[in-house]
């Protein structure tokens, strides 16, 4: 991901799920994403679609 790329992620208010996935896994990272309720949470997942 360019720093131009990164800049303009900065900016945005709204981004893709995959946008946001692809920074964190330039960063080194991995989304991960949960839906939080009062007895517990759950992990979703972020499976790509196929292309």
């Amino acid at each position: 991901m360019t720093q131009a790329a990164v800049s303009q992620l900065e900016q945005r208010t709204d981004v893709y799920l995959s946008t946001l996935e692809n920074f964190v896994e330039a960063m080194g990272g991995r989304l991960e994403m949960y839906a939080v309720f009062p007895d517990g949470k759950v992990k979703l997942g972020l499976e790509r679609e196929a292309s």
